[in-house]
């Protein structure tokens, strides 16, 4: 292992490069500590293994704070500066990830410091697939850099509402009222909620009603009652800068986890109040459609996201229609080894879609050269 390290960041040394990761805020005992697989490793085994693999992943652990460590890092001397940049970003987002859930309150003082440093912020607000458009991007030597307000577990149908436990609509629109007077010129903001809604909301609600079979007219019902409030929410902020309205994800749960009852333990509790094991048995016992069929349904609500884009002014990003195959479903290139038994998409294998887009509506702001690549 230490060789094929010594081999990739030649003629840096791994003792090197493992002394400013760590620099950065890594600790190799929470990285042990994200997922199950990982629980065998020693310290020295999961930096390598982080090193090697594990930036490219979509693992949550803390690590460091909004650009520590980073300038040193990309100071190395490694000749393979797409493994550098690629390395670099994969700590830099799971920095800007931790702050961004820890707290919010400090990244408006951070969007300052960015602008400070000569690079270009743009807003990511949405539940925790908006993470996905945390991205460093080099465009001719000016860097675009995420700030991402996450609001996990959150839905559309609760962002116009007063009456939801999370209360992420007021907490958004109090944020923004904020930067306002804070800045001369709102960075622009993507904002990317409804995957919850349609993949979780919807089940449980089907539980609520006792409706085991499933029935498109009323699922039809539940995004137009999604939409609507996601709407009512919207049309609040649309003139606070220039907004940019995703689309969701694919689902990536296969048919064999749905069949198995899956059940993210904390969007459960925090939609029903009940526990995952109980939830789980009553998913068991629902029809719920094959991923084919669920595909068109993300597709369904997606076109509502765009009518509703168009009625309010606002820009609309498809980051849906790229990632699906010839065979309905989300395409196998941006899913390797992915278990099936998680909604996310991985970060690192989504790059040449989300990229792009993120670079098209961010340059509306600014003028700017061509793109040369995500760091």
């Amino acid at each position: 292992m230490i060789e094929m390290l010594n081999s990739i960041v030649a003629p840096c040394s791994s003792e090197v490069l493992i002394s400013a990761i760590r620099a950065c805020g890594f600790d190799p005992a929470e990285y042990i500590n994200s997922v199950s697989d990982m629980k065998n490793l020693n310290p020295d085994q999961a930096t390598y293994h982080f090193i090697l693999q594990g930036f490219r992943e979509n693992r949550d652990f803390p690590l460091g704070k909004p650009m520590q460590g980073i300038s040193d890092l990309l100071n190395l001397p490694i000749e393979n500066k797409e493994y550098q940049r690629l390395l670099t970003s994969g700590v830099m987002v799971r920095q800007f990830q931790t702050a961004a859930k820890s707290d919010w309150d400090h990244l408006i003082e951070l969007i300052k410091e960015i602008n400070s440093a000569n690079c270009i912020p743009y807003i990511v607000i949405g539940d925790s697939h908006s993470e996905l458009y945390s991205r460093f991007i080099d465009d001719n030597g000016r860097i675009f850099v995420p700030v991402n307000l996450v609001c996990s577990g959150a839905t559309a149908l609760g962002l116009g509402r007063k009456d939801t436990r999370s209360g992420f609509g007021r907490r958004i629109y109090e944020w923004l009222e904020n930067l306002q007077r804070a800045v001369n010129e709102i960075p622009p903001i993507f904002v990317k909620f409804g995957q919850v809604d349609v993949e979780f909301t919807s089940t449980f609600r089907r539980i609520r009603l006792e409706k085991k079979l499933f029935s498109l007219p009323h699922f039809a019902d539940f995004i137009g009652e999604s939409v609507a409030s996601y709407e009512k929410f919207l049309t609040e902020i649309r003139t606070i800068g220039l907004i940019n309205i995703c689309s969701i994800f694919p689902p990536t749960l296969t048919d064999a986890a749905w069949n198995e009852g899956y059940v993210n333990a904390n969007i459960a509790f925090a939609e029903t109040g009940i526990s995952p094991d109980s939830i789980s048995q009553q998913v068991r016992d629902l029809e719920i459609p094959s991923m084919r069929f669920r595909t068109e349904m993300h597709a369904l609500y997606n076109h509502s996201l765009m009518k509703m884009s168009e009625r309010l002014g606002l820009n609309f990003i498809d980051d849906f229609s790229p990632l699906v195959g010839d065979h309905g479903v989300v395409a196998d290139e941006f899913i390797p080894g992915h278990p099936g038994n998680d909604h996310h998409l991985g970060h690192y294998y989504i790059s040449s879609v989300i990229t792009p887009l993120i670079t098209e509506h961010v340059r509306q702001n600014a003028s700017i050269d061509p793109v040369l690549g995500a760091i």
